[in-house]
Order: structure tokens, then sequence, then C-alpha cells
């Protein structure tokens, strides 16, 4: 089987049974002959669902390789994280630590600190397009009530809850550690990354551990590290929001 990046629209039509994509479809036209088009100017293909299911599928082929590439920069993130951390260990092992062993010391949390905060923004970013490319099509289906219970779940939640959470908190990480406990809003985000992460939490979920960009963990839980089984997850999720 072809990877996800060099499908076309209708190898990925196809690998994800996206029923009318796989055969076709026509402009739709107005009652007085002009071409119809989307609330946000696109030319409409189809009816509602097709033209939906038409402008994932678009979207995922330009944003796809681009969302490939910052995920590997995720996970080449966990294993300099291991690397660094195996050369601080080799170095506060020593008995005696000189200048230069202090401004190494130094040197390698600073890089540890730009491979964490590299490896956050690659994830939040990814979370955010995922879920922006999702949310348009759930408006241009006419915003149907299954957003949380379509598709196949992860830990009790659905594929497009779990990215909106992702999404919030990548956008509001800092207003998430400045309230505690967290607001109504914040909490059901926070819930949904708990429920994925396997953490307990107190009914108003104070002191939660969630206070920082917490993206990476929850995309690499949810893809056991293979973007393929991400986009399984996308295209799943999408297929059945559009009722296939």
């Amino acid at each position: 089987m072809k990877d996800i990046l060099s499908m076309d629209y209708r190898e990925i039509a196809v690998r994800y049974d996206l029923g009318p994509l796989k055969v076709g479809g026509d402009f739709t036209l107005t009652p007085t002959g002009d071409l119809e088009m989307t609330v946000d100017g696109d030319i409409k293909l189809g009816d509602s669902r097709h033209n939906a299911l038409h402008r994932l599928v678009v979207s995922w082929q330009m944003e796809g390789p681009l969302l490939a590439s910052m995920f590997n920069a995720v996970l080449g993130s966990e294993e300099k994280k291991r690397d660094y951390k195996a050369m601080i260990d080799a170095l506060v092992s020593r008995r005696d630590l000189d200048a230069e062993s202090i401004e190494e010391f130094h040197r390698l949390q600073e890089a540890i600190g730009v491979n964490q905060m590299g490896s956050g923004n690659a994830a939040g970013a990814i979370a955010v397009a995922l879920n922006n490319m999702l949310r348009r099509e759930w408006f241009d289906l006419g915003k149907p009530a299954t957003w949380d219970r379509a598709g196949d779940k992860i830990a009790g939640h659905s594929f497009g809850s779990v990215v909106e959470a992702m999404s919030n908190n990548y956008r509001h990480a800092d207003e998430w550690a400045r309230h505690d406990p967290p607001t109504r809003q914040q909490l059901e985000s926070i819930r949904v990354i708990a429920d994925v992460l396997g953490t307990s939490l107190p009914p108003d979920g104070a002191r939660h551990p969630f206070r920082g960009n917490i993206c990476p963990k929850v995309i690499l839980a949810i893809s056991g590290g293979s973007f393929e089984t991400l986009a399984d997850g996308f295209f799943g999720f999408g297929r059945v929001l559009a009722g296939l």
C-alpha cells in the first residue's frame, strides 16, 4: 500500500471509502443557473456532503506534507531529549566540575529548552491544522451534532474532540496555568487530555498537571509514533462525521 503522502485525490477517497468522492461530482447550480458558492467563497462541488469531503481531502493534500515534517520533528525531539539527558547525567556524575563543565551544563540545558519548545510548537501546529480542517468539514455539513461521538474512540473521546482539546491547550496553555481550579470551559479540554494520557483528576480539575504545552505527548499517544495512524484517525473521523 502507498503511504498517505504519495496518494492522489482518488486514491485517498478509495482508501478511506469516502463514498461520493470515489466517482467524482459536478458543480452545483443555483435556481438562477449560477454556480453555487460556499459561504467562504469557494465553488461548491456536488451536494453538501460531497463538497465537505472534497474540501477535506484537498486541504489534506495541501497541508499533509508540512504536517508530516512537523510530526517527524516531534518524533526526533523525543530521541534528542534522551540524548541530552544522558549527556547531563554523565556530566553531573563527575566528582569535580570545573568552569568548562559548568558552561557545558548550561549549554545542554539551553539545548533541551530549544528542543522542547520546537517540539511543542510543531505538535501544537499539527493540532490546530487538523482541528481547523475538521471543523470546516463540520460547518460545511451543517454542524451535525455528532462531533463528540463520531468514529472510533480514543479513551472514550472522538478524534475530533481530542485534536480540539490539543488545539485549545496549544493556544491557551498560559491561561490554563493561571487558573486553579480551571474554568468550566478549560476543564472540558483538560479532561479529554487527562483521559488520553491516563491521568486522574479531581472533580474540579484543581492542580492538574497540564500547565504547559502538552501537545507532543498527546500526539504521540494517539498516533503511536506513526503519521499514517494519525491520518487514519483524521479521515476515519471525517468519514463518519459525514454520515458514511
